[in-house]
This record gives structure tokens, C-alpha cells and sequence, in this order.
């Protein structure tokens, strides 16, 4: 669930995500859990090997063990991965980790959300190293840290909170 509005373009031939309004630092920009199902993590990998589309397409370490996918055919739009992304993923909840611009891309660092099996690394498509999850300790405590510095560097007074739950919430457009 997206609290902000945002579209699809292909960016180098790939599809990613947008922003199609202002987003201020330190704003909750979506929550994972809703209308989610969870999963241990053993039971996360054995379904990967599988090939299920339903838990490799929009699955996601939660926290510690758990895992989050939705079960449901619909393919999900979700942040491309960067390892200096615009959101920041803590235990299923995604803030802007500085000022977005209409037209910003949104990224989020996958570390925090892969699996721990040897399926889950990729190659940075924009730097080549090697994309791996941390541990879940490491990526709890990571994420609990930049989540404190962004707290603490967040000017409160312009965070919206009102206009920030609204409903419904958005679905991105694909723009071709």
C-alpha cells in the first residue's frame, strides 16, 4: 500500500517507478503487511526453488525470519533496487530517506528485503557489484539506524501526517 502518488516509465529499457508528487523526507511512504500473508523464511527459499511466482515476484524479508508476499496473481509495482535508494525499508514500512521530486525515481536497497539463499543475488544494474542480503540481524539493526539518523535529521513540522493517510491509496500508472 502506496500513500503517494507515483507512475511506470522505462528507465535504460527497464520499467521503474516514479514520483508523480513531492514527497518530503522523513514521510511514511508506504506499508507492506496490509492485505499481506506471512512466511517463515525456510518456507520462503523452499518456494523459490519452486518457481512460485506468487511469493518470488512480490516477496519480502519483513523482520528477522518472517517474510511478507501477497497471494495473488496481480504482478505488484514495487522500487527498483539501489545502493543509495530514495526509500528506506524497516520491518515492512518504507520512508522517504530525503526530499522527493515529482520525477525522482524511487528505489529502495534490496539487501534489507532479499532472502538469504544463493537464488536472491543479482548484479547493480547501475554499478555491477554484487546485490546479497545481509543477515537478518545485520539488516535489522542497519535499517534501525538509518532509521534513527533519519529521524533525527527529519524536520518534523513539515512531515504531513492528515494528507499522508489518505484513501484511496495509490496504484502506480504505467506511462509506455
Amino acid at each position: 500500500m502506496f500513500f503517494f502518488d507515483m507512475k511506470i516509465q522505462k528507465n535504460d529499457g527497464a520499467y521503474a517507478l516514479f514520483a508523480a508528487e513531492q514527497v518530503t523526507k522523513g514521510a511514511v511512504f508506504g506499508i507492506f503487511p496490509m492485505n499481506s500473508r506471512l512466511m517463515a523464511e525456510e518456507d520462503f527459499k523452499e518456494e523459490q526453488q519452486k518457481g512460485n511466482s506468487k511469493v518470488t515476484s512480490n516477496g519480502m524479508r519483513y523482520v528477522g525470519r518472517l517474510f511478507l508476499f501477497r497471494d495473488s496473481d496481480q504482478q505488484e509495482a514495487f522500487p527498483n533496487h539501489s545502493f543509495d535508494p530514495t526509500l528506506l525499508y524497516h520491518c515492512g514500512i518504507l520512508f522517504a530517506r530525503r526530499y522527493i521530486e515529482v520525477g525522482d525515481e524511487l528505489t529502495v536497497d534490496y539487501r534489507y528485503l532479499l532472502s538469504s539463499s544463493e537464488s536472491s543475488t543479482f548484479p547493480d544494474c547501475q554499478t555491477g557489484r554484487e546485490v546479497k542480503a545481509v543477515s537478518p540481524a545485520e539488516g535489522l539493526v542497519k535499517s534501525a539506524e538509518e532509521l534513527i539518523t533519519l529521524i533525527n535529521s527529519t524536520n518534523w513540522d513539515e512531515v504531513a501526517t492528515n494528507e499522508q493517510i489518505r484513501f484511496p491509496v495509490y496504484l502506480p500508472t504505467l506511462y509506455m
